[in-house]
């Protein structure tokens, strides 16, 4: 500012005993300083290609270069690119810090780490204090909008993006070891149809449509359609466990009405650890255990402990109801098949010589006939 105005009001300003026409030159071996006005701007020009500003007062001082504007304008430091046609403008106005691109056709401001060095915003914030990035836009035929990003108040080491409704990740979006969530009951984490959600790489793959979900299918044809494996393959789709492996852990599949007003639980898959391994059961509405698979391959219908591979058990003394009912509508065929090895002392026997002295009768009831009766008895 000294130089400037020095050299705007006199034609031939005068400095310590030197009087300056047109350039001033300071020269030190090969290498020169020259100051010089054009009548617009004053200029400081070195052919070593480095300024540097040192200060030797004190020790361990602070170096300032300040820029002032006069009135109520304010400093701004233009750096120019190769060509001086685009450059990085650096000035404050009213309390607001500005740095962009500017002049003929500006492109990008980068910021670009050196090495393995990092870029640090707001590092110095003092508790209670969450400032923001914010990054403003204005598509055509759109509003105004902006991106705000800073730490989040509610919760710590959150990240908050508000300002606009929706967020657009033009590629992969990869979360690593953390949760993709959302507050909002109503709020959609991925808002187009088909959505699909690769994981791990792809080895997992999660489509949602209107229909429903996939699970290794773009096209489910369900609410939930699992899909995996190869022909001939034996891998297991779905897969339900616990924490605990002590007799009396349960896995519990269940089945419910009214899931939007007051569910009631219509049927329940248990998977139930023992103390020799595990049984399957079968709840229905307001029955436990109605039916039972055990650890040994037991089927139990009414008893939780079969002790045969089919074990009927009509505990009821008033249900008024057959053991079981035997209902073919293939008159050509029989109602039963026996499958075993006949001889002597087997299950099926030839009668041969021996003779059945009957000693009890087994009621049995044939519709639309009535009751009848099966002689059992001894041989001998």
């Amino acid at each position: 500012d000294w130089f400037d105005q020095s050299v705007k009001q006199a034609a031939s300003p005068t400095f310590a005993g030197l009087t300056l026409t047109d350039t001033l030159t300071i020269t030190m071996n090969l290498d020169t300083v020259s100051i010089s006005h054009d009548g617009t701007h004053a200029n400081f020009r070195t052919n070593d290609g480095h300024f540097n500003f040192t200060t030797d007062e004190g020790s361990n001082t602070v170096t300032y270069v300040s820029v002032h504007g006069k009135g109520t304008g304010y400093g701004v430091v233009n750096i120019y690119d190769n060509n001086d046609a685009e450059y990085l403008e650096l000035f404050t106005d009213n309390g607001v810090g500005y740095l962009h691109t500017a002049g003929v056709s500006p492109n990008i401001l980068r910021l670009q780490r050196g090495g393995h060095a990092g870029a640090d915003f707001f590092q110095s914030a003092d508790e209670g204090e969450t400032p923001e990035l914010i990054i403003y836009g204005y598509r055509t035929s759109d509003s105004y909008r902006s991106l705000h990003i800073g730490v989040g108040i509610d919760a710590a080491d959150t990240a908050s993006f508000d300002g606009v409704s929706n967020y657009l990740f033009d590629g992969d979006l990869a979360v690593n070891g953390g949760d993709i969530t959302s507050s909002a009951a109503t709020a959609s984490l991925f808002n187009t149809t088909p959505t699909t959600v690769n994981i791990a790489g792809g080895a997992t793959q999660i489509t949602s449509t209107t229909t429903g979900v996939g699970i290794g299918t773009t096209s489910p044809q369900k609410k939930l359609h699992v899909v995996g494996g190869s022909a001939g393959s034996g891998t297991a789709l779905l897969r339900l466990g616990t924490e605990g492996d002590t007799a009396g852990t349960e896995s519990i599949l269940t089945f419910v009405s009214d899931e939007d007003g007051t569910p009631s639980t219509m049927a329940q898959v248990v998977a139930a650890r023992t103390a020799s391994g595990a049984d399957l059961k079968f709840d229905t509405w307001g029955k436990a255990d109605a039916m039972v698979i055990d650890t040994n391959g037991n089927v139990g219908i009414g008893t939780t402990g079969p002790d045969s591979k089919l074990h009927i058990d009509q505990a009821s003394t008033t249900a008024a109801i057959p053991v079981m009912t035997l209902d073919q509508a293939d008159l050509s065929e029989q109602f039963m098949k026996f499958m075993t090895t006949i001889g002597v002392g087997n299950p099926i026997e030839a009668v041969g010589a021996k003779t059945l002295t009957t000693t009890h009768f087994i009621k049995i009831e044939i519709d639309g006939v009535g009751d009848r009766y099966i002689p059992v008895g001894t041989i001998a």
